[in-house]
């Protein structure tokens, strides 16, 4: 078995990836890899395997695990959906005509290339991303207030992102004028790890949870833990609660989806040997480089192009904030939102929403 790896903010798939970047057991996190390491990540494992992992930075994630719990005890984590998982508090207005891409770094061709891809969401499923002049994607400038989704290539060996809004209402874990989004690769990466990541990562950037964090999938009851949380610890530093971050059960107290999709590119994919029962369950996921059918009927339903469809959304979010957000009750901090306690930081998205869902009040 492999006992380095860098630290990958990716997700999904098919195998392990080696690469002489060490890491320390019990929440050491390695130093940046080079981008040699980065094109040389699709290693062999014990069983010739090849895959990704994901995690947001070690400061970012615990924020976001505080703001997950805040959200959790509030009853507000997860909305229903026919497949998939999504947040309603972090879903983009519909309102919103654009969302705006722009790249802080990389080159022209990477930029090209993540943009190219990225835009299959818009073209299946009408979700208003904006990377302005497809032959020369946006570049991000300072002190600019509308650059929804900021993607950077700095931190090689990493892929990771915001969860939709909260790129715009996190300033700690990303600053206004930082990076939302970082895509750790070059174009000498495998192309179809490249795609994948990107897919997934504009997922989250659109507002998409995990899959298997699903609780119609319960996936954490199909790993064999053990053995995967100590691949995770001696290779990713990972401690328990970072594993149950990243892979336990969301909105344990409601209902977030209410049909499985084991397509989605939203879905972690180990190696079976990661699984009880191995092949044999049912949240074992290949590794896919495309969007699933559900997936686009998921984000085509929270980004409607119709009018009349946008109101229909806009309605179904308002009776959740009325029903579980008790808007009136919560006042906005007078602080700067870096200085926001997590519990300001879900007051603010609340009332935002609530500023947002006043044409359907």
């Amino acid at each position: 078995m492999c006992r380095f790896l860098p630290f990958w903010v990716l997700f999904l798939a098919g195998g392990l990836a080696c690469a002489t970047t060490s890491v320390r057991a019990g929440g050491g996190v390695p130093p940046p890899v080079s981008q040699q390491h980065v094109s040389q990540q699709q290693g062999a494992t014990e069983e010739g395997e090849a895959f990704l992992i994901e995690a947001l930075p070690r400061d970012a994630a615990l924020e976001v695990a505080k703001q997950r719990a805040d959200m959790e005890k509030r009853r507000l984590y997860g909305m229903q959906a026919t497949r998939g998982v999504y947040s309603s508090l972090f879903v983009w207005p519909q309102t919103l005509p654009r969302i705006n891409v722009c790249f802080l770094d990389g080159s022209l061709d990477l930029r090209r290339y993540v943009a190219e891809v990225a835009i299959e969401w818009r073209t299946l499923t009408g979700a208003p991303l904006d990377f302005g002049d497809p032959a020369s994607p946006r570049t991000c400038v300072p002190e600019a207030t509308d650059q929804h989704i900021r993607v950077s290539f700095a931190a090689k060996g990493e892929v990771w992102s915001a969860l939709g809004r909260q790129s715009m209402m996190m300033p700690k874990s990303f600053p206004l004028w930082g990076a939302s989004m970082n895509l750790g690769f070059d174009l000498s990466f495998p192309k179809s790890k490249r795609r994948r990541a990107v897919l997934h990562e504009f997922g989250h950037a659109l507002g998409l949870e995990h899959e298997h964090q699903s609780p119609k999938g319960a996936c954490m009851g199909e790993y064999d833990t053990d053995k995967l949380f100590e691949f995770l610890r001696d290779n990713k530093g990972w401690d328990r609660a970072r594993m149950e971050l990243q892979l336990g059960l969301l909105d344990k107290k409601g209902i977030i989806a209410t049909e499985f999709d084991k397509d989605s590119i939203m879905i972690y994919g180990f190696p079976a040997r990661f699984y009880r029962d191995r092949e044999r369950s049912h949240c074992f996921a290949e590794e896919h480089e495309g969007l699933s059918p559900a997936d686009v009927r998921l984000v085509s339903s929270l980004y409607p192009a119709e009018a009349g469809a946008k109101m229909a959304v806009l309605e179904k979010r308002s009776e959740f904030v009325r029903t579980n957000a008790f808007a009136p009750s919560l006042t906005r901090s007078v602080e700067s939102p870096e200085k926001h306690s997590v519990s300001e930081q879900v007051d603010a998205l609340i009332l935002d929403l609530v500023g947002e869902l006043k044409p359907v009040q």
